[in-house]
This record gives C-alpha cells, sequence and structure tokens, in this order.
C-alpha cells in the first residue's frame, strides 16, 4: 500500500472537461491501519467557495492480488477494483447502476503522491488532480531547535 497510515495533507482541484476553470480545494486525510491489508481513508477538504467535501475510502488485499476499494462520501458512493503494489498503481470504481465511473492513477513524486483521473457522472466528465504529501506535526518547546536542511538542487 503507498499510503502509510497517519495524517496526510491534500490538496487538488478538478473541472469539468469542457470547461477550462478549475474548482480547488485541501484538506486532510487520515489513514488508518486495519490489520490484514485492509485500510480506512477518510477525506475532509474544502474547496475555495467554502464547500466541505466529506470522503470514506475503504482498501481491502483481495484473494487475487488486487485491492477491493469503496468510497463514499456526500456526492458519490462507488465501488471497483485497483492494482497498487506495483508501477502503474490503477484504480477502476463504478456505483451500483454503472451510470458513474472513476478511474484514477496513483503515482509517486518527489515530495508528494499524486492522483490523477477523470469521472463520468449524469452524463458529464470531469478531470481531477491530487496531492497528497504527510502533515508535519510541528514541536515546539523551549529546549528544541529546529533544524532545516538546505535542499539540493
Amino acid at each position: 500500500m503507498i499510503l502509510e497510515p497517519g495524517v496526510w495533507k491534500v490538496s487538488g482541484s478538478w473541472r469539468a472537461t469542457r470547461d477550462t476553470s478549475l474548482l480547488h480545494f485541501e484538506g486532510e486525510c487520515t489513514v488508518s491501519d486495519q490489520q490484514d491489508g485492509r485500510y480506512a481513508i477518510d477525506i475532509v477538504a474544502k474547496t475555495e467557495i467554502s464547500v466541505q467535501l466529506e470522503y470514506g475510502i475503504w482498501v481491502a488485499r483481495n484473494e487475487t492480488g488486487l485491492y477491493d476499494i469503496t468510497i463514499m462520501g456526500t456526492q458519490i458512493d462507488l465501488l471497483g477494483t485497483a492494482k497498487l503494489d506495483s508501477i502503474p498503481h490503477f484504480a477502476m470504481l463504478f456505483n451500483r447502476a454503472e451510470s458513474t465511473c472513476l478511474s484514477a492513477t496513483v503515482f509517486t513524486m518527489p515530495e508528494v503522491l499524486g492522483v490523477r483521473g477523470f469521472l463520468h457522472k449524469s452524463g458529464e466528465m470531469y478531470t481531477f488532480e491530487i496531492a497528497v504529501s504527510p502533515k508535519l506535526v510541528e514541536v515546539k518547546a523551549d529546549n528544541i531547535v529546529p533544524l532545516r536542511v538546505p535542499r539540493r538542487s
């Protein structure tokens, strides 16, 4: 599994493919290891127009070596399968009526995990990009001095 248990920052955008204006969002993602290759992922994000997005994602390895995925949220309820153990990481999900389809690829970059994909819902096609990075917790105390190492070019 690519995401380790813990708290992660999420930020990204989506838009209808026929449109050029993006809707941005940012928030947090909490990953819980549920044992035996099962993970629960809770995402709470807010858009730039103050719409709150909440999603629960459940990921579990199945007997064929793939992962079963369920995504439930305020506007979406999807089931599907993903290949997450080797590159390319890819997922394909549908709603029960098969009228909504989501395809996404997950990839690693130097400091973030990226997710890029398409959602087809109610006859409209959307594209999205999401960056996921570890949320660093700063520890502050009188006897702690921050150490910042310059990045190499």
